[in-house]
């Protein structure tokens, strides 16, 4: 099987389509302007229905298929900004163990806060991208060390640690074990994502 750069693998539900939809039309876009980017970057998506395996397990699933030698994961009822896999490339391209940025958090459709996914941010950071905040506010800014699994991460730390089999924390134990693993860090200064949490919405498995 061909060798990808980039593997862009998202967890789904049957009931999700609408939200699902949305967000691999626009990863499809965006691969189609990158030159080459279908030999480049990989999107694998599994759609499992509720209750027959844990989220945890799917995701490992995913991390198992794919082929790229940095992997990152999105959920399906988030939506990634313009740039995000053009931004994600550069970032690969650096050779770094992990490749971090930032998110706008959204809680019942409502704006909250922007997070930083870094490892060594403000001090000692490998490289800072040319590309800076859009939305840079120092009140709602918040500096977090996880959720990994929304980074692209080399495939060889990756696979020294897996997500455990359950429907809850599988994305924070993750983060957690590979916190340790990351020597080098590619940090991209902008917002690329938009993550949204609905607080009747029912768990994803």
């Amino acid at each position: 099987m061909t060798k990808r750069l980039l593997s862009v693998l998202i967890c789904t539900l049957p009931e999700r389509k609408n939200s699902f939809d949305r967000l691999i039309n626009e990863l499809n876009r965006q691969r189609s302007l990158i030159p080459n980017g279908e030999e480049l970057i990989q999107i694998e998506t599994d759609d499992t229905p509720r209750g027959e395996i844990s989220i945890g397990a799917k995701r490992n699933l995913l991390k198992d298929a794919a082929l790229g030698q940095y992997i990152m994961g999105i959920d399906d009822d988030d939506m990634i900004r313009e740039n995000f896999l053009q931004l994600m490339l550069e970032g690969c391209y650096s050779g770094k163990d992990i490749i971090t940025y930032s998110f706008d958090y959204y809680v019942d459709g409502k704006y909250l806060k922007t997070m930083v996914m870094n490892r060594f941010l403000p001090d000692g950071n490998d490289h800072c991208s040319k590309h800076w905040a859009t939305n840079y506010n120092k009140t709602h800014r918040f500096k977090i060390n996880g959720h990994y699994h929304l980074c692209a991460v080399k495939r060889e730390l990756a696979d020294q640690v897996d997500f455990i089999d359950e429907n809850n924390m599988e994305d924070v134990t993750y983060s957690n074990a590979l916190i340790p693993l990351i020597q080098t860090e590619f940090h991209i200064e902008h917002t690329l994502l938009n993550v949204y949490f609905d607080s009747k919405k029912t768990p994803n498995v």
